[in-house]
């Protein structure tokens, strides 16, 4: 699944660069919902700097019902006096929920999308 979107983050530019590209791999547990059901996912990720302003980053997130792989390119830019993040990312869902609609689940991939980025 593609996910194209622009996520507002509070900060400047130079700031969140310095944020995402942070040294280590980023590992959190995201929530994925819909209706009912709720998915805790660990989740990991890497960051590569591919020129400034312009990050990739590479994960997965796994719980037992659902997983995910990510390889997406963030640009950081200005915007308003605090900044945006323009995603373009290549989503790869599996596992028993996988089926819960593709509306569905790229609405939940740009909230997690979301939720990443602004935390």
């Amino acid at each position: 699944m593609k996910v194209r979107e622009t996520v507002v983050v509070a900060g400047t530019p130079e700031e969140v660069h310095a944020r995402l590209t942070a040294p280590g791999p980023a590992e959190r547990t995201l929530e994925a919902r819909s209706g009912a059901v709720s998915v805790s996912l660990l989740c990991r990720f890497g960051v590569e700097e591919l020129e400034p302003g312009r990050i990739r980053l590479r994960g997965m997130g796994v719980s037992p019902r659902l997983g995910f792989t990510v390889d997406a390119e963030l640009s950081v830019r200005e915007d308003d006096g605090g900044s945006a993040v323009d995603v373009d990312a290549d989503v790869d869902i599996a596992g028993p929920l996988a089926g819960l609609g593709q509306r569905e689940l790229g609405y939940q991939a740009r909230r997690v999308l979301t939720e990443y980025l602004q935390a």
